[in-house]
């Protein structure tokens, strides 16, 4: 009842999933929550999944970011079309 009375609702979603008989079935589920209530649209809703915090890793090296060209335009394709 929360989840469906509350416009921000949010989900961060992590490895556990995986370590469960049918996982992937339930991390489907559970990240399709945020598209079936509609909270993805109001800024703070929505659903996240992310491992990346366990292994510490180097985000400049796997994002590229010390080889980027300013001059060159950064378009999100999620936002395409107010672009």
């Amino acid at each position: 009842r929360l989840v469906g009375t509350t416009k921000k609702t949010y989900f961060r979603l992590g490895y556990g999933f995986a370590r469960q008989r049918n996982g992937a079935v339930n991390m489907h589920a559970a990240s399709c929550i945020a598209a079936v209530t509609g909270s993805w649209q109001y800024e703070g809703g929505g659903a996240f999944h992310s491992n990346s915090g366990i292994f510490k890793l180097n985000q400049e090296v796997l994002e590229g970011t010390r080889m980027r060209d300013p001059s060159i335009r950064h378009l999100d394709h999620s936002r395409i079309g107010p672009v």
